[in-house]
């Protein structure tokens, strides 16, 4: 676990937020069970079964999800999704099948700076796309569910 420490480096403290588990680990993602804007760890045991960490860390408005479904209403799993204001941009990409015993939800989860403007634009590229689309706007600490052309 890695926090950045707000003068441009990271600091790895993994015992001192509890993800000290010693057990045999197989798979491990990151994803926002509880819906309130952190991320928790859902580890997979190899014998013991799963472990969730709770992050219970405060939270404002500082983030947005994005989840794609295509026209009838399936999950996008390939895609790549951007935020952006007039000044900045952030980007994550969906991809399925991209970790070892795990796949991350079909969600994007952005974190976003505390000052920033409370609307967002949204724009998506699906593979064979030449430029992104816009596809709609989301709150911040707000989860927005778009349709993209399949």
């Amino acid at each position: 676990v890695f926090f950045n420490d707000g003068g441009g480096s990271l600091v790895e403290d993994a015992a001192g937020v509890g993800l000290a588990d010693e057990g045999d680990g197989k798979a491990i993602v990151s994803v926002d069970v509880d819906h309130d804007g952190d991320l928790d760890v859902l580890e997979v045991e190899n014998l013991e079964g799963p472990v969730l960490y709770r992050n219970d860390r405060p939270v404002a408005d500082d983030w947005a999800e994005v989840q794609l479904i295509d026209p009838r209403g399936a999950p996008v799993s390939e895609a790549t999704v951007w935020l952006r204001t007039a000044e900045e941009s952030w980007r994550r990409d969906l991809r399925a099948g991209d970790s070892y015993l795990a796949q991350r939800p079909g969600t994007s989860h952005f974190g976003l700076p505390g000052d920033g403007p409370r609307q967002l634009k949204v724009f998506v590229s699906r593979p064979g796309d030449t430029t992104p689309h816009e596809v709609g706007v989301v709150g911040r600490g707000a989860v927005a569910v778009f349709e993209v052309p399949g």
